[in-house]
């Protein structure tokens, strides 16, 4: 780290470049600042979005919640958000795969062959014919089974209760009629 000036009572910033120590008089780094700082002392990290040596590059990810791409390497050290690939989240996912880390694969079955959403996995065109949007990835015969299945269920369930209260219904007349 180092110190510098009159008795060397004063404490370098310990961030030169290349781990050198300050000037002994002025407490300057005369190799300049380390990588992810600046300054004339070398003694001010890089604002947020920007990175490298001297704060020089600008963050054009898109990391994950919007957190700010890490001050010396520029990566977003907390992953990218969905849609887009690492380390700098600066791209986005390669055709056919979605999400996070980009790690999902994208249906077949989005109209003409569109690829799907690299964010969503959504096929924004459209499904082939038979598919069931957003995924395409449901035939329509699947999807009305659903339906029916639900449907079916829903019909038992309303039928039961309607037994029940004419159970119900039943045994309080047989009560008051004794």
């Amino acid at each position: 780290m180092g110190t510098f000036g009159p008795d060397c009572v004063h404490k370098c910033s310990g961030v030169c470049f290349g781990d050198v120590a300050c000037n002994r008089t002025t407490g300057k780094c005369d190799t300049g600042c380390d990588i992810g700082y600046t300054g004339v002392m070398c003694d001010t990290g890089c604002e947020i979005g920007a990175f490298g040596k001297g704060c020089s590059y600008q963050c054009r990810g898109h990391c994950l919640n919007n957190v700010p791409c890490n001050s010396t390497t520029g990566h977003c050290d907390s992953g990218c958000a969905p849609g887009y690939a690492e380390p700098f989240c600066n791209k986005s996912c390669e055709i056919g795969k979605y999400g996070k880390v980009c790690s999902n694969q994208c249906s077949e079955n989005c109209l003409d062959n569109v690829p799907c959403n690299p964010t969503t996995g959504h096929c924004d065109s459209g499904c082939d014919s038979g598919y069931v949007e957003p995924f395409c990835n449901k035939t329509d015969l699947e999807s009305n089974a659903l339906r029916e299945s639900c449907n079916e269920q829903s019909y038992i369930a309303g039928l039961s209760v309607l037994v029940i209260i004419c159970i119900t219904l039943g045994s309080v007349c047989l009560y008051l009629m004794w």
